[in-house]
């Protein structure tokens, strides 16, 4: 996912609200363990839910789910690889 498309969603929230409620679906982490990439997404009510392999990526989002103001799953990286090709998964242990 490109860091300058996560950085114009936060910019257009911070300004007007909205989008709000998305979705997040990667099938590996994203970001530095900072401030760049999910982290864009790390406000309260810009994000509803992140699926992905690795939520440690995004220190903003991994704040939002522990504080039960985000859904968040984390599966592996093979299942979330699967997942997005078709679903249920192809893989019986995912």
């Amino acid at each position: 996912m490109p860091e300058a498309l996560l950085a114009a969603v936060e910019r257009r929230f911070i300004a007007e609200g909205k989008p709000q409620g998305l979705t997040s679906v990667s099938v590996v982490g994203v970001g530095d363990r900072a401030a760049l990439g999910a982290s864009h997404l790390a406000h309260e009510g810009l994000l509803k839910r992140a699926i992905t392999s690795a939520l440690v990526d995004s220190p903003g989002l991994v704040r939002l789910a522990a504080e039960n103001k985000i859904e968040a799953y984390t599966f592996l990286k093979a299942c979330c690889r699967s997942s997005c090709a078709t679903w249920p998964p192809a893989d019986p242990d995912c």
